[in-house]
């Protein structure tokens, strides 16, 4: 009976954790998201197309392109199943795709909570406020979120360091004197900062 009561509480305990989730994007130009296409339609904007993801369970991911008739057009991608490769645009194509990620704030008002910037990493040392290990992208994305002075996230696609960054791409005079080419890791700009 306790065993069963702890179970009940357990249950209720998580589902308030994912309850309070917010479901937002990262967003990043030229890239496909493989998966299922669930359905394709014209949009108005990117934010119509991120939308009309967020409003279905197994949207998990889009695709915002521009087609040959000149209409923006929306493919919903169900990414937790195998899609046929045909159904889905060259990436020469695409304009935005997104992936859905959970925040533990919401993201006012925003399209996209992050926009991805692969191959991309910081070379100077003094952007650099906090540095750990974690356990996925989504941990790192959230503990830059909740930072008031996090412009952007730099994340290790092989051994999950997790850099919290002052400053992004958008943000500096010099690109080139603050971030350069990477094979492993990405820089995730963070589009939730207020006032932005």
């Amino acid at each position: 009976m306790a065993d069963d009561l702890c179970v009940v509480l357990a249950l209720l305990w998580i589902s308030g954790i994912v309850d309070s989730l917010h479901t937002s994007f990262v967003v990043e130009s030229s890239n496909v998201v493989g998966g299922s296409v669930l359905s394709q339609f014209s949009v108005d904007s990117l934010r119509e197309c991120s939308t009309r993801c967020l409003s279905e369970d197994d949207c998990g991911g889009f695709i915002y392109l521009i087609k040959s008739d000149d209409k923006a057009h929306c493919l919903l991608i169900d990414v937790n199943k195998s899609g046929i490769q045909t159904e889905l645009p060259v990436p020469e194509a695409v304009l935005y795709s997104g992936m859905k990620i959970h925040l533990n704030e919401a993201c006012s008002l925003r399209t996209f909570a992050f926009e991805r910037l692969v191959h991309l990493k910081t070379i100077s040392k003094e952007l650099v406020l906090h540095s750990e290990n974690v356990r996925s992208l989504e941990e790192c994305l959230v503990k830059c979120q909740e930072r008031s002075d996090c412009r952007a996230a730099q994340f290790n696609r092989h051994n999950s360091s997790c850099d919290l960054l002052r400053a992004s791409p958008s943000t500096v005079y010099n690109v080139k004197n603050h971030f350069a080419y990477s094979d492993n890791r990405d820089i995730y700009e963070n589009n939730c900062l207020e006032g932005e």
